[in-house]
């Protein structure tokens, strides 16, 4: 039987040949059905003449294609196409690159998709080949299922917080209420609005289905404990991504950001903004569309399902403070507006990557986040 794939339709694909996720500095699994192929073709020949060894062998860890000496996969050849694609055709590739942008995850009602903002076709919007990626989606996953993500299908499968599970019906119930609360002009309210009504929810309603909960409200309009709490914990995790192996550097580096010095970032090779800029927001931004389009993306994408819905919740208020601290100071660096693509997908990159899917460290602060802001929910309630 033919899954289901959930492809919403602002969530089509079309290849530029940017070459930026060949360049990027993730490395890219083989399968072990797919390494065969490789090793037999031309081009890996090719490669191996030139002095390269193509793909890397490690006991410890799947086989992987290796990177030539810019940091480019050793299988991109001139202008930006992949020599693998051009001699066996996109099926001969890994299944990661046939799949990219695309980030597949089996649920009990099938297969739902997110695309990465890292991928500079994905923030401009090409979306007019929707069922064409759709299509490609099935062949790609009915020969490799193991490409999407497991959600265990159980009877409450959905960690709401670490206190609350709920099923996958009142789950995609959830859904609809978290994007009918978005609001585009103020990303950073909405999101801890959202996270504050839901542990409200939790402790009132005791236990009674998510369905019979109130309709989440407008924005708060105070907000100004939650926001030096996301300032606290944006600061934690900007010293993580940037001093991520150095603790005394990530301790001096916070102490900085604390007291609002721009500090010389490694990710992107120029200043960074004092962390002040992530809480500023524009009026009628042009980006607006697009921070609602990524927001929207994480719903549908199911990727809110972990660590807790709450917890990501908290995450991806501080991925958009961290998009504009980082998109100022690539832009700076490259002199450029904030509508510029390559600027915008390099700011995505270091969110995806590098911070929100980053580590199991930063889960644990996601996670310290929801504990904190719960307590000052219960807090209110006793008092």
């Amino acid at each position: 039987m033919t899954e289901r794939i959930h492809l919403e339709d602002f969530q089509g694909f079309r290849c530029t040949s940017c070459g930026l996720c060949c360049t990027r500095r993730w490395g890219v699994g083989v399968e072990r059905v797919i390494e065969p192929g490789i090793r037999a073709s031309e081009f890996h020949a090719r490669r191996e003449s030139e002095g390269y060894i193509p793909l890397e062998v490690s006991p410890d860890s799947p086989t992987r294609a290796t990177k030539k000496e810019d940091g480019s996969c050793v299988f991109l050849e001139e202008e930006n196409l992949c020599g693998l694609h051009s001699e066996l055709g996109g099926q001969g590739k890994p299944v990661g690159c046939q799949l990219y942008p695309y980030r597949p995850v089996r649920t009990p009602t099938g297969v739902y998709v997110s695309q990465s903002f890292a991928c500079p076709p994905v923030v401009a919007g090409l979306d007019d080949n929707v069922e064409e990626n759709r299509a490609h989606l099935a062949a790609v996953l009915s020969q490799f299922p193991d490409g999407a993500a497991e959600l265990p299908d159980e009877e409450f499968p959905v960690s709401l917080t670490q206190r609350t599970k709920i099923s996958w019906s009142s789950y995609l119930e959830l859904e609809e209420r978290l994007l009918q609360a978005y609001d585009s002009e103020k990303p950073l309210d909405s999101l801890l609005t959202m996270t504050n009504s839901i542990l409200l929810c939790e402790t009132i309603a005791a236990g009674e289905a998510i369905e019979t909960w109130p309709v989440f409200p407008p924005p708060f309009l105070h907000l100004e404990f939650e926001k030096e709490l996301l300032r606290s914990y944006l600061i934690a995790v900007i010293s993580i991504v940037e001093r991520e192996n150095d603790i005394s550097a990530r301790i001096e580096l916070q102490e900085a950001l604390a007291q609002g010095h721009e500090l010389f970032s490694m990710m992107i090779d120029a200043p960074l903004p004092e962390v002040g800029v992530g809480f500023t927001t524009t009026a009628g931004d042009s980006l607006h569309p697009i921070f609602r389009r990524y927001f929207h993306n994480t719903v549908r994408g199911k990727l809110l399902l972990a660590p807790t819905v709450v917890a990501r919740l908290l995450a991806v208020a501080i991925g958009y403070a961290l998009l504009e601290i980082y998109l100022l100071g690539l832009c700076r660096r490259l002199n450029c507006d904030r509508n510029d693509q390559e600027a915008l997908a390099r700011a995505f990159e270091i969110v995806e990557a590098d911070a929100i899917s980053h580590s199991i460290e930063l889960y644990k602060f996601f996670l310290s986040f929801e504990e904190t802001l719960s307590r000052v929910v219960n807090s209110e309630l006793d008092g």
